[in-house]
């Protein structure tokens, strides 16, 4: 469907542009103007909004437009005569500041190529609901539907953030009408009503502790072993004050009992003098992470620390996390069945998001196992990585 569209607007405006071509020879034109547009690519934006006389047209102007994918169109004018539609200060600010999100600036145009990413990821997770529920795959079928429903709200959060609106007409994929819609929001609102159900907090006099009310909850934590000493050990040698050890292992305690027999995670951020510095909820089965705190945190100094419902290794999400701050020196994942994950860059190659997310996936392919993927990157990239 992208390529479709994206061949069927380039053609569509190709052949505007031949009208255009017609209309200025028979008026006479001899020259050209370029549109303007917010969130122009950096190679066009230096060109938009400006006259170029006909001399220019075959190297300026034609290229600019006929290029793949270009939103601008050019129309024919009288050098001299015809009044820009754009003075110089407007082009100059004709994009909204920079904002940051989740401890990264974009541009306009950055923050419109990273809403294209998300909506090629919504695509490819609808295609995921549309083959386990031909397949019958319940359990596939409820995990992608979960996966979808978090993206979309990360979707939303980064729009909300870029103050733009959604384009969902975008994710658009044949075969996902509006009965399969039905039955991935179905499964969504039934997880959230198994959520609910599946702890109550009580307020006795043992200070508040989350009961279990089902058996064989795949979500359900191991209370009794995280409770224990052993336990405890496994945070020690983060940092080098044990204090600082303690309050990782506390918080891990936290999210654990907090999220016990849900998909929920909870995440915090603690220092190296075992300061939790901030620290939050980011709903089923994780999503984005709010660093905006760790400005002014000196490097390496941040543990992040979060539970895993499924008590898997690290996502492609969460080594992306990682990679993106030098504030954190190592993320920590506490599985609910008492596993603890350990990684740290030290170091190692800090890669691009773009080659984390290619190099994870394309491991994947041949490896099912994610403990193993990441232990192969930890491997390739000479990363620090613990399973304990």
């Amino acid at each position: 469907e992208v390529a479709v569209r994206r061949a069927l607007m380039t053609s569509v405006s190709q052949v505007t542009q031949r009208i255009s071509e017609q209309n200025a020879e028979e008026f006479g034109a001899d020259g050209w103007e370029i549109t303007a547009h917010i969130g122009a690519r950096p190679s066009h934006a230096v060109y938009q909004g400006r006259q170029y006389p006909n001399s220019k047209y075959e190297t300026i102007v034609r290229p600019l437009i006929e290029d793949y994918n270009c939103r601008h169109s050019a129309f024919p004018i009288i050098m001299g005569v015809s009044q820009p539609a754009y003075t110089e200060e407007e082009l100059a600010n004709i994009d909204p500041p920079p904002f940051a999100y989740e401890g990264r600036t974009y541009t306009a145009y950055q923050a419109q190529q990273q809403m294209r990413k998300m909506e090629r990821v919504m695509r490819k997770q609808k295609d995921r609901c549309i083959a386990a529920d031909a397949a019958g795959d319940k359990d596939t079928f409820t995990a992608a539907s979960i996966k979808l429903r978090r993206q979309k709200d990360i979707y939303e959060d980064f729009c909300k953030a870029a103050g733009t609106y959604t384009e969902y007409e975008r994710t658009f994929i044949q075969g996902y009408d509006r009965h399969l819609a039905g039955k991935t929001g179905a499964v969504t609102r039934k997880q959230n009503a198994f959520k609910n159900a599946q702890v109550t907090l009580t307020n006795g006099g043992n200070g508040g502790i989350i009961k279990e009310t089902a058996s064989g909850n795949q979500y359900a934590a191991n209370l009794e072993y995280i409770a224990t000493e052993d336990y405890k050990a496994k945070f020690n040698g983060i940092f080098p004050k044990q204090k600082a050890n303690t309050e990782i292992c506390r918080q891990a305690r936290s999210a654990i009992r907090k999220n016990s027999g849900t998909a929920n995670e909870s995440f915090a951020l603690v220092n190296r003098d075992g300061e939790k510095i901030g620290g939050g909820h980011t709903g089923s089965f994780g999503g984005a992470i709010d660093l905006s705190v760790l400005s002014g945190v000196n490097d390496n100094s941040v543990v992040l620390v979060h539970n895993h419902p499924l008590s898997t290794s690290f996502s492609a999400d969460d080594i992306v996390t990682l990679t993106r701050s030098t504030k954190i020196k190592t993320i920590v994942a506490a599985g609910h069945n008492g596993t603890v994950y350990k990684l740290s860059i030290g170091d190692g190659n800090r890669l691009e998001t773009s080659e984390i997310y290619h190099t994870f996936n394309q491991l994947r392919k041949d490896i099912d196992d994610i403990d193993m993927v990441v232990q192969t990157m930890a491997k390739i990239n000479k990363w620090k990585y613990e399973v304990i």
